[in-house]
């Protein structure tokens, strides 16, 4: 069995496998899905495949460090769709350092957003 490392979620996430990403983001472990996130960060600015499935991971994911993962990833992805909706998990959220986490990320998308 190939051993999963960044690489191998990378080219996950490159190839659209996408279930198989949601099983990984549901039944792996923290490193793997810090990995998944990264990947699609990086693509999430010119890609909106993944930055949907960014905007899904940040509903579904239940650990703190997956969902501040995320936030910043979206924080870098240069789309205004993001300050929406971070600013929904705003609001649905009570974890102080998740509602830092969301007040910086919309402040630097509002600097970087080309309006």
């Amino acid at each position: 069995m190939k051993e999963k490392d960044q690489a191998y979620y990378q080219k996950m996430v490159n190839t659209g496998r996408w279930k198989k990403i949601h099983k990984e983001l549901e039944d792996g472990s923290e490193q793997e899905k810090l990995w998944i996130i990264e990947a699609m960060g990086a693509d999430a600015s010119r890609d909106d495949e993944c930055f949907n499935e960014l905007v899904e991971a940040l509903q579904r994911v239940t650990e703190k460090r997956a969902k501040l993962a995320i936030i910043d990833a979206l924080s870098k992805s240069e789309r205004s769709a993001a300050i929406s909706q971070l600013e929904y998990m705003a609001l649905h959220t009570e974890d102080p350092e998740i509602q830092e986490a969301l007040k910086s990320a919309r402040h630097t998308l509002k600097a970087t957003v080309k309006s």
